[in-house]
């Protein structure tokens, strides 16, 4: 059914004269269940999102009732809106051509096991629960209860059927699967509460990936909850304390520096925003002009991130949303800047435009990394992006003897990033933030916050962690010019090792 809507759309644009038309159909379902609260939803969406091109000129049109009828009057409308721009042209001119690309065919289904829409109601709360309910022993369910530890977690699973064409020839439909979970420990004893203090932290196991109900049944499970409690109660027996205005090195866990990324790399690196297409007050990205970007060592040699579309990955697909095929590409390779996220549309503008730029330089292939909600245009916003861990061990408590002396700030689930859009800098508040000295771990620091400036942050970058330190936490960006919409993506990075990080109060606002 949703194959014959969208070839209806297509033809239906062609024949009203549309150069150039692809649509995008889909129905969305998703279950939901939160084990601290026992309650879970259950919801289904459908829609379209149609693009069309006339004499150079773009019109988009998206519904929520992909049916023939409305994608043939939504096709007519599109083409007509197009028209009217090619009548009223602004002085940019017509939109840039398209990149050329392979024209796709084929079917693609996420790999999974147990379809989470298959299991009873009964089955998604017990399962969602029993991480509440850790079966502690011993010393550990002494102290737990003492301290009042629990374990909170929730469950967001979709499936989604796409549908892609295109007047190209193109037509793919994939079945796409994806696990949006979070899990952490937290300690409500009273006293703690009349203070003030929130002691949490993530079971970095659960996370957004791929995948089916199996994502929830890993054996292993208890026993990540288990090692996170000890250190919980073990953090908590420390002594607390407020720190001076200051310069600091800082440890970032590896939730914490995936979220730093996702609000200052990420922006920083869309195409559509280095070309000057999306700007606001504070100006486009740092990562401009592409002439005296690309090819550049900007960061330091440790940074190398890339987009990661394959499972067991949060988003994993064989095409993206503009029909492209979905490869690894790398972003930034040890600290050089080798590619943007681009579209078919944006990656054609700087062709055209970086005329200073060697052909080594350029991309040469369209990385496959926009996405769209249902019913929304595709935006360079990449389902999953991983920064390289170290290749050798280098766990949290070896990173901190590396520090030595300085702070380790810990992601608990509710920390908060603030950067301007362009991704240039802002502070972060850390869920925990922990005095070192001498390598070791001696006391809690409240009140305070880490203030940085992105262009001279991550060049500082001296250390990351091994796997055993990656976390990936879920992030939601909303989408240009669509404040109602968001798209999501999990970002997986380890923990990471930054030199002289301000440290201010946290009641401090940023200068206007």
């Amino acid at each position: 059914m949703l194959r014959r809507v969208a070839t209806t759309a297509i033809e239906a644009a062609i024949h009203a004269g549309a150069d150039w038309a692809d649509i995008r159909v889909s129905d969305h379902r998703r279950v939901s269940f939160s084990g601290d609260t026992r309650e879970g939803s259950i919801g289904l969406t459908c829609g379209f999102g149609l693009r069309v091109r006339v004499q150079g000129t773009e019109a988009f049109v998206g519904g929520s009732e992909p049916t023939p009828e409305n994608v043939v009057a939504a096709a007519k409308s599109a083409v007509a809106t197009a028209r009217r721009l090619v009548s009223h042209a602004t002085p940019m001119g017509p939109a840039a051509a398209l990149a050329s690309v392979p024209v796709a065919h084929g079917e693609w289904r996420t790999p999974i096991e147990i379809d989470p829409f298959s299991v009873s109601v009964d089955d998604h709360v017990f399962v969602s629960s029993s991480h509440d309910k850790v079966p502690y022993d011993g010393p550990l369910q002494r102290a737990a209860r003492y301290h009042g530890g629990i374990v909170e977690s929730g469950w967001y699973y979709t499936s989604e059927t796409q549908v892609f064409a295109s007047s190209e020839g193109a037509l793919v439909t994939q079945y796409l699967a994806n696990v949006a979970a979070q899990a952490h420990v937290r300690l409500l004893s009273q006293w703690r509460a009349q203070r003030g203090e929130d002691f949490m932290l993530v079971v970095p196991s659960v996370h957004p990936c791929s995948g089916g109900f199996e994502v929830a049944l890993q054996p292993d499970r208890f026993a990540h909850a288990h090692a996170t409690m000890e250190e919980m109660i073990a953090l908590a027996a420390l002594p607390c304390a407020f720190m001076e205005v200051g310069r600091q090195d800082v440890i970032l866990d590896g939730g914490l520096h995936a979220k730093l990324l996702a609000n200052t790399l990420l922006p920083a690196l869309s195409l559509d925003r280095v070309l000057g297409n999306t700007m606001d007050l504070t100006g486009t990205s740092l990562l401009t002009p592409p002439d005296a970007v690309l090819g550049q060592r900007l960061f330091a040699p440790l940074l190398t991130l890339t987009v990661a579309p394959e499972a067991p990955h949060f988003g994993a697909a064989k095409w993206d949303a503009e029909g492209v095929a979905t490869t690894p590409v790398s972003l930034i390779t040890n600290g050089v800047i080798t590619n943007y996220l681009s579209s078919r549309a944006t990656l054609a503008t700087l062709v055209a435009q970086a005329s200073s730029l060697a052909a080594t330089q350029l991309p040469s292939v369209v990385p496959g990394v926009t996405q769209a909600a249902v019913g929304t245009p595709p935006v360079e916003v990449p389902p999953a992006l991983v920064l390289a861990p170290a290749t050798t061990s280098c766990s949290l408590s070896e990173l901190a003897k590396r520090l030595g002396t300085g702070l380790l700030a810990r992601a608990s689930g509710w920390e908060n990033v603030l950067v301007d859009p362009d991704g240039r800098g802002g502070y972060l508040t850390p869920g925990m933030l922990f005095e070192v000295k001498h390598g070791t771990i001696t006391r809690r620091i409240r009140g305070a916050r880490l203030m940085f400036t992105t262009k001279r942050l991550f060049p500082t970058l001296t250390a990351v962690g091994d796997t055993s330190t990656c976390q990936t936490p879920w992030y939601y960006r909303d989408l240009p010019g669509l404040p109602w919409q968001e798209a999501m993506l999990g970002i997986t990075a380890p923990a990471g090792l930054y030199h002289n990080m301000d440290v201010v109060p946290a009641f401090l606002e940023l200068p206007a």
